[in-house]
């Protein structure tokens, strides 16, 4: 009994150490929404990166 709750315990630790280092290489990324605009058929978004200024528009169309 005791062996099985160590190995669970292990499994644990090691699953969370897998999360974390995801989250640590996958980093945050740092968006502010410049534009939104909702119009019939069509939606535009505009983000800027925070840290390197880079901006990237979206453009969603609905299909008739």
């Amino acid at each position: 009994m005791q062996s099985h709750r160590n190995r669970m315990s292990q499994t644990f630790v090691l699953m969370l150490g897998v999360a974390a280092m995801s989250v640590g290489v996958t980093g945050c990324e740092r968006k502010e929404r410049v534009v939104d605009v909702e119009a019939p058929g069509i939606r535009i978004k505009v983000d800027r990166d925070k840290d390197s200024g880079a901006v990237d528009v979206n453009v969603d169309r609905e299909k008739k």
